[in-house]
């Protein structure tokens, strides 16, 4: 696995081979054959919903803050989504909420696309009509639990074939606020509660800082830096950091109470890796924020192989190698046989060298001894 920026702009090996099938899924693995019959495995596809954060914040400071996020993300020739768009199912929704001098809020008020596999145009689009420059007339906030459970839902239904992870991208400035009270930000909760049941819904979450978030603080609730990693810690399914009891009986939420789920004292904090962009020069910051992205990305790389053939007899007699090394079936560094019969899995180190450094993974087995069938392969969609 690689993740670099440069001329030629980003690339995440997400296929053991360079190629792409006709449908922007990707080409098989080098077949294991059994007799005449080859079985083919695919590496799942991810998919990948942007959320970005689109407070008046983000505009405060521009040329440092969405101008250098917007090319790092969607440059034509070395953008993240361009480069990736063919390996990857991009959707992208961007969030805020307008507090107007008259008149009825909007909370929260989303600009979204569809999430799918050569997805760079409507992204592209719908991305820049989200950047204009708010007017000096009204605010906008932060909703990001509202954001986040809205996305989620829409990540929820979504059922790709095959089918693949999913994984929400949260890119914010700010420390967030809630629908019911804007200001102050004292949204912890709220943000903390919707990723947690987003990875209850099978729905990773990854979380980049930028801009004011990563100085903000405040000595009675966790903020900024604390905040990133509470939600990154939500998004693997860690145990977060409690808040302080300031923060539980602040005007804010002492009428809803906490509803996320924290760490006991029995538990220790997770420490989920979250990524943060803090140089002033525009092109340093866009290098910055690519690099953040991928390195994100890459942590959406599956594990899990969907082969076109079935798996009826003893898998234990099968042979699974990745780059040429042999790997034990049914150890927990080794591989496994799906409950499914038709797809297989590393485990432990093999799937942290997966990971890390991709490969070719080949399966072979024997048909005197594992009867196999066939069965139908539907392109990513």
């Amino acid at each position: 696995m690689s993740g670099t920026t440069g001329g030629t702009g980003p690339e995440l090996m997400l296929g053991p081979t360079g190629g792409t099938d006709a449908n922007g899924g990707e080409a098989p693995v080098d077949p294991g054959v059994c007799d005449d019959l080859s079985i083919q495995t695919y590496e799942a596809v991810p998919t990948v919903l942007l959320l970005v954060d689109t407070s008046s914040s983000m505009f405060d400071e521009r040329a440092k803050l969405w101008d250098p996020l917007f090319k790092a993300l969607m440059d034509s020739t070395t953008g993240v989504v361009a480069n990736l768009q063919s390996k990857v199912r991009f959707g992208f929704a961007s969030y805020k909420s307008v507090t107007r001098p008259a008149g009825a809020a909007m909370c929260p008020l989303l600009v979204s696309t569809d999430l799918k596999i050569d997805n760079y145009e409507t992204i592209q689009t719908q991305y820049a009509a989200a950047g204009v420059t708010p007017t000096t007339d009204f605010k906008w906030e932060t909703p990001t639990g509202a954001s986040v459970a809205a996305v989620a839902k829409t990540l929820s239904e979504f059922q790709p074939e095959p089918a693949g992870p999913k994984f929400l991208l949260l890119v914010t400035d700010g420390d967030p606020d809630t629908c019911a009270v804007r200001d102050p930000q004292c949204g912890q909760d709220d943000s903390i509660k919707a990723v947690q049941d987003a990875y209850a819904a099978g729905i990773g979450t990854f979380v980049i800082g930028i801009g004011d978030i990563l100085t903000s603080t405040n000595g009675s609730m966790r903020v900024g830096k604390d905040h990133l990693q509470d939600i990154a810690n939500a998004g693997k399914g860690l145990p977060v950091a409690a808040n302080s009891l300031e923060y539980s009986y602040s005007a804010c939420v002492k009428d809803t109470g906490l509803t996320a789920t924290y760490a006991t004292e029995a538990e220790t904090p997770g420490t989920a890796p979250y990524y943060t962009v803090s140089a002033a020069d525009p092109t340093t910051a866009q290098t910055q924020i690519a690099d953040a992205i991928i390195a994100s990305l890459e942590q959406t790389r599956s594990c899990t192989f969907n082969m076109d053939a079935q798996v009826n007899g003893d898998a234990s007699l099968g042979t699974l190698t990745l780059d040429g090394n042999s790997l034990p079936f049914g150890d927990a560094d080794g591989w496994s046989l799906g409950t499914d019969l038709i797809s297989v899995t590393l485990n432990g180190s093999a799937c942290d060298t997966w990971k890390t450094k991709g490969g070719k993974v080949n399966v072979v087995f024997p048909c005197k001894l594992v009867p196999v069938e066939r069965v139908p392969v539907k392109p990513p969609k």
